[in-house]
């Protein structure tokens, strides 16, 4: 039976008007997901770092400077942290983006935005219980406890998940780790680290962490679809010949050359035409040489530098002749290596979360690069000026 305890805590204010002084752009929630097997280890390593960072009162993340002593602190505190089997997830509130009537009451801002990150880890485990920490008066808390209940966050006669909001020193310390999460990611985000600051921190939570944003943007990846006109482009053109001659003249691969020479003869020929996988196999057989297939010649051919398109939605190999061209073949790329990023982000988010981060496969540095390229696809976001 798997039973999550999940600690949240903010980063920010309700307040959406960004213009006054000390309002920052974006409000964070973080929620620490730990495994409750994993709670006395957790709270072991807290105990830890209270006493060797913080005088052995209890973690503040506002207390850590940003200065260089500030950062050293930050990062031995998260490589203490990934000692404990836990994930994180965010909600980043682009509090600018926010333009619902009811939101810019705290109340329901408060509650809006606390139910939708919990909402995450529903139907996750056989039993959940969220500790929040304790915010505004006491009526507001009741009020907000009730709230969660009603959204399925409390216990009923199927279930023993709980929703409590607790003091983060003196009820649940566990919360402070969240607390230290709130400020990385949101210092991160309203730009307070330098360059090498963010990118140390980035590259230690990155695996570990599952980001949404508020309002979720969709972003179309695929640029063709702007480009209306075939016309020939001389430019264009000319620098993918170039490309190709240079391959005939440094390259000593004689299959590779026979297919490079063939999409110069074709562009000279019809500029627009595509050479079918079919018709390079056969054309470079009646030259009496072997070919296994084109695809992995042409990628040869590709690592080299020559400018050879194969569009989504149609099929074979030219050299481009307008950017429409090149714009499709990116399509075709996109299409093709998006998905399975996205694909491999699904298996590590369920790997970690069903395993409470024991089995991080990305947070190792053979996987350094793929993992970058799965934070970097899964978080993008357009931005509107």
């Amino acid at each position: 039976m798997s039973i999550a305890h999940i600690f949240l805590d903010e980063f920010g204010t309700p307040e959406l008007d960004t213009s006054k002084s000390g309002v920052t752009q974006y409000f964070v929630y973080v929620g620490v997901v730990i495994e409750e097997n994993e709670l006395t280890n957790a709270k072991n390593i807290l105990n830890g770092i209270v006493n060797k960072f913080f005088g052995g009162t209890h973690i503040k993340s506002k207390n850590i400077g940003n200065d260089s002593k500030g950062h050293s602190v930050r990062m031995q505190i998260l490589s203490e942290l990934s000692k404990i089997n836990h994930y994180a997830i965010s909600l980043l509130v682009d509090k600018s983006k926010v333009d619902s009537i009811g939101l810019t009451y705290k109340k329901s801002f408060v509650k809006f935005f606390n139910n939708l990150l919990s909402q995450q880890i529903i139907d996750k485990y056989d039993e959940y219980h969220i500790h929040l920490d304790k915010l505004g008066w006491k009526p507001f808390q009741n009020e907000l406890k009730d709230y969660m209940e009603t959204k399925g966050h409390g216990r009923t006669l199927f279930s023993n998940n709980t929703f409590d909001l607790q003091d983060d020193i003196t009820e649940e310390p566990l919360i402070q780790i969240a607390d230290f999460y709130c400020g990385c990611i949101g210092r991160y985000y309203c730009g307070t680290f330098n360059k090498n600051q963010a990118e140390a921190v980035n590259n230690i939570i990155k695996s570990r962490l599952f980001l949404d944003w508020f309002p979720r943007e969709f972003v179309n990846y695929f640029g063709a679809s702007s480009y209306k006109s075939e016309d020939f482009n001389p430019l264009i053109a000319e620098i993918a010949v170039k490309s190709a001659n240079h391959y005939l003249d440094i390259v000593d691969d004689e299959i590779g050359c026979e297919i490079v020479k063939l999409m110069l003869q074709e562009t000279l020929i019809n500029p627009f035409r595509f050479v079918s996988s079919n018709e390079i196999k056969k054309k470079i057989i009646a030259k009496g040489l072997k070919i296994s297939d084109p695809i992995t010649e042409i990628s040869k051919i590709r690592d080299k530098g020559v400018l050879i398109v194969s569009p989504i939605g149609k099929k074979g190999y030219k050299l481009p002749s307008n950017e429409k061209e090149i714009a499709e073949f990116y399509d075709r790329l996109a299409s093709n290596v998006i998905p399975q990023l996205k694909r491999g982000h699904i298996l590590h988010r369920v790997l970690v979360e069903q395993s409470f981060s024991a089995h991080n496969i990305l947070a190792k540095d053979s996987y350094d690069l793929l993992n970058s390229l799965i934070n970097t696809v899964v978080n993008y976001r357009t931005t509107e000026e």
